[in-house]
């Protein structure tokens, strides 16, 4: 099943990847121990800060009350959804739409 020589170059391969993970890995602690601090990159611009320098972190947000609205919105459904209350709305809605389906359907294939 398969040719051999492939096996061996996947082996060969997948070996070498392993040796750079491992070299990469001691160059990167080999590094923290010489600095005393590891590398401290802002994940938003890529650049490295110096020791102490901010994060560059945003602050909050600022909410409209559109975003307000939608927040409530969602709170709501999630209470509705995991209660009896949307249990039987959900219910009442596949019946609905059941019922529409068996009575347009013919009305459309023209039957």
């Amino acid at each position: 099943m398969g040719n051999p020589e492939c096996h061996i170059a996947l082996r060969v391969a997948a070996r070498q990847i392993a040796d750079q993970a491992d070299q990469l890995t001691a160059s990167r602690t080999a590094h923290h121990e010489y600095t005393g601090w590891p590398d401290q990159v802002d994940e938003q611009t890529g650049r490295t800060r110096a020791p102490g320098e901010a994060t560059g972190e945003p602050g909050p947000r600022a909410t409209s009350s559109l975003r307000a609205a939608w927040d409530r919105f969602r709170e709501i459904e999630r209470r509705v959804s995991d209660s009896l209350f949307g249990d039987t709305l959900g219910g009442i809605s596949i019946l609905i739409i059941a019922t529409g389906a068996t009575v347009l359907l013919p009305l459309f294939l023209g039957r």
